[in-house]
């Protein structure tokens, strides 16, 4: 087991309580408001981690990293933060 990595956030005792928590779950990072591309991007980043090699890990973060820096929802938010105001994300 070396080298595994295991985490528990919550129990759900009820089978039926499963499917609701983890879209409970989910739309609190991926609602409008919030920056989903950008989530997106971390979450392939992070699956892609556990299947190759480290050198091929960081070249693809850096793609992906290059890809949100430059999209509409990044202006959006340094724009948003500038003007102390909410962001209007547009996964775009």
């Amino acid at each position: 087991m070396e080298g595994d990595i295991r985490v528990l956030n919550e129990l759900v005792r009820r089978e039926s309580q499963f499917v609701d928590r983890v879209l409970e779950y989910a739309r609190r990072y991926t609602a409008p408001a919030k920056a989903s591309m950008a989530v997106a991007k971390l979450k392939r980043a992070v699956q892609a981690a556990y299947e190759m090699p480290l050198e091929q890990g960081v070249l693809l973060e850096q793609e992906l990293e290059a890809q949100t820096c430059c999209s509409t929802d990044a202006v959006e938010g340094l724009l948003a933060w500038v003007e102390k105001r909410s962001p209007v994300f547009q996964g775009k």
